[in-house]
C-alpha cells in the first residue's frame, strides 16, 4: 500500500530528526583485546590491563604506544598517541596508564594485522572500575556539586562518563541533540566512542 505524499514526506523528516537520537542512544559493546581483530571498522569499548608502554620519540609521528593484555612484539591489541594529540594528556600517558586496568572507545582499525585504536582525546580513555565504584564516583561528585550550589559545573565530568551518568549527576538536560546535551548555555559533547568528549579537561574522580 502507497502512502499519501504528504504523509510520506512527514515520516522522511520524522525519521532524518528521530535517527541521529537513536544513534546516540545506542548502547556500545564492550569487548576483551584479543577480541578487537574480529571488530575492524567498528566502534567499540576495548578494556583490559596496560603491560607495556613506549614513548616512540624518535619515530615518525612521534607515537606514544599502550599495549593492552600483552606487550610487544607479541601484542594483541595497542592503543596509539599520536605526537600531535600529546599535548592534550595533562600527564605523561606511557607512565599514568602503566599497569592499570583501562577501557578505549573508539573506531578499531589494524596495523600488521594487530588491532589497535588510534586515540585523540584523553576522554576515549578510562580506568576501568565496576559498577559500585563508578556509582560510588557519582554519589560524590553530585555530594561534591550540591556542597558548592553548582547546577552544573563542566569540570565536575570525568573520564569516561557516558550519557546516562551526566543524566544521574545533572539530571536532565535542558534540551540536547545528536551528540550534545545542553544545560542552558552549557554544552556537553560526546565523542564517537559514546563517552564525554573532553580534550583538556577530562578528570579521574
Amino acid at each position: 500500500m502507497k502512502l499519501p505524499k504528504v504523509l510520506g514526506c512527514l515520516y522522511f523528516l520524522i525519521g532524518i530528526i528521530v535517527s541521529p537520537c537513536l544513534l546516540f542512544s545506542e548502547e556500545l559493546k564492550y569487548i576483551e583485546p584479543e577480541e578487537a581483530l574480529s571488530y575492524l571498522g567498528q566502534t567499540v569499548v576495548v578494556c583490559g590491563k596496560v603491560v607495556k608502554s613506549t614513548y616512540a620519540v624518535k619515530s615518525k609521528g612521534k607515537p606514544t604506544f599502550l599495549n593492552l593484555n600483552k606487550a610487544f612484539p607479541n601484542q594483541v591489541f595497542t592503543i596509539v598517541i599520536w605526537g600531535n594529540h600529546r599535548n592534550r594528556f595533562s600527564f605523561v600517558p606511557e607512565k599514568h596508564y602503566l599497569n592499570k586496568d583501562i577501557c578505549v572507545t573508539g573506531l578499531i582499525n589494524s596495523y600488521k594485522n594487530k588491532a589497535q585504536i588510534a586515540v585523540n582525546s584523553p576522554s576515549q580513555i578510562f580506568v576501568k572500575k565496576n559498577d559500585t565504584e563508578r556509582q560510588n564516583d557519582i554519589e560524590r561528585i553530585k555530594k561534591r556539586i550540591k556542597s558548592e550550589n553548582e547546577k552544573f559545573d563542566k569540570n565536575k565530568l570525568f573520564c569516561g562518563m557516558t550519557k546516562k551518568e551526566v543524566f544521574q549527576i545533572f539530571g536532565k538536560p535542558t534540551s540536547e541533540s545528536y551528540k550534545r546535551l545542553y544545560y542552558g548555555t552549557h554544552e556537553v559533547w560526546f565523542n564517537s566512542g559514546g563517552v564525554v568528549d573532553l580534550p583538556s579537561k577530562c578528570i579521574e574522580p
